[in-house]
């Protein structure tokens, strides 16, 4: 039994001091949050306390933002060229393609079982309607186009025909080549058909009440002197003749005597007839208005929707079919009649009645749709251009 208790005394040492040690460990964990019932992360420690960078440590980081974003501008600015260089330098044709026959890979175009439709990097940019028409010739693809090629056309006459009214308008100011002028240019063109001239009278039938036609002549005889005298009425003899509004305009009673002396000359009493009823008048002011140097020349009057008057030249001659030409072109370019008024599968009908001596159709006269869509003229273009109106005082009583 003593030797029991000798054993015990260690063992209840050991418990009580077990005993203090877990009372003070955790009185000491509370207070200083250290020891084995306790971990902090020194990670944590650094999130609540901030330490300041130093100038150094600032400059570099400075330093490195500039550096990153450089090298972002950098990389937008090469995707820029490289779209631009894909643009500029397409691969239009492969090198190699795969071989018909054989399925096997070969040089694109090598023969003709390894061909592969050339387009040039124009058409690919450009046009890509285009491309995708020659690569792949499908009803669709033709279908789109041809609507595409319709428009492209129709701006490629607008932009001739500005360059032969405003060459016409303002003639040999435009150029100092020697040997170069706008005064004779040919002005017949691929329109010029009975389905076209048949257009261009009704047309200018339905503006009848806004549209004129005057005829300067007389005045420089030395480039009249080939003119016989009926060439003088001959214009008139025809639709042109038929419009409503068509003056003869001379500078000087003695051009007109001058002229008239030439038709009576023929000895025909038809063209005497035909020039007599036709308005006639002598104005040197109309000379200088519209510039005219040479005889003969036309100028045409026309009355917008506002009431306005434009004139435009169409050229220096009194032949029929150039007039009815530019005079057309002229309503085509300022919008004031429909591109393709023209095609033939819309008019054949009274064109076979023109030659068979049979009158046209007047629903077809009716069917003419006239709308001013962009009249495009210069200031100077205007002969009486009406006024703004003041604006009321609202104050006034």
């Amino acid at each position: 039994m003593p030797y029991l208790h000798l054993l015990l005394i260690p063992t209840l040492l050991s418990l009580s001091l077990s005993a203090n040690t877990i009372r003070d460990s955790k009185s000491s964990t509370m207070a200083n949050k250290q020891g084995f019932y306790y971990y902090q992360d020194p990670q944590d420690a650094n999130k609540t306390k901030k330490i300041p960078a130093s100038p150094i440590e600032k400059a570099q980081a400075e330093k490195m933002d500039e550096l990153i974003k450089t090298m972002k501008e950098n990389n937008e600015l090469q995707k820029k060229i490289l779209k631009r260089l894909l643009y500029a330098f397409p691969d239009t044709v492969p090198e190699y393609t795969i071989n018909k026959k054989t399925g096997k890979k070969c040089k694109t175009n090598s023969s003709a079982d390894c061909f592969v439709m050339p387009v040039i990097k124009e058409a690919q940019n450009s046009v890509p309607v285009m491309a995708t028409m020659l690569r792949n010739p499908s009803s669709q693809n033709v279908k789109n186009y041809l609507e595409w090629q319709g428009t492209y056309f129709n701006q490629a006459f607008k932009i001739g025909n500005g360059f032969s009214l405003v060459s016409k308008q303002y003639g040999r100011s435009l150029t100092n080549i020697d040997g170069m002028g706008y005064t004779q240019m040919p002005l017949e063109g691929s329109r010029q058909n009975d389905i076209g001239n048949i257009q261009k009278a009704a047309t200018f039938k339905k503006l009848d009440d806004k549209l004129g036609i005057m005829l300067f002549v007389g005045l420089s005889r030395e480039h009249e002197r080939n003119m016989m005298g009926y060439e003088y009425v001959q214009a008139v003899n025809t639709d042109i003749g038929k419009m409503k509004n068509v003056t003869y305009v001379f500078r000087t009673q003695e051009d007109k005597k001058y002229v008239e002396m030439k038709i009576r000359k023929t000895g025909v009493e038809k063209h005497w007839k035909t020039y007599r009823s036709i308005r006639n008048i002598v104005s040197k002011e109309y000379y200088d208005k519209f510039n005219i140097t040479l005889t003969p020349s036309t100028v045409a009057i026309y009355k917008t929707d506002k009431k306005e008057k434009i004139w435009q030249k169409l050229g220096y001659t009194i032949n029929a079919r150039a007039i009815a030409t530019t005079l057309y072109d002229f309503l085509s370019f300022n919008g004031i009649v429909k591109n393709g008024a023209l095609r033939e599968d819309d008019n054949w009908r009274n064109a076979q009645a023109l030659r068979e001596g049979k009158k046209i159709d007047s629903s077809f006269i009716d069917s003419i749709d006239i709308n001013e869509t962009s009249i495009s003229v210069t200031d100077d273009q205007y002969l009486d251009k009406p006024k703004k109106a003041k604006a009321k005082n609202e104050n006034t009583k």
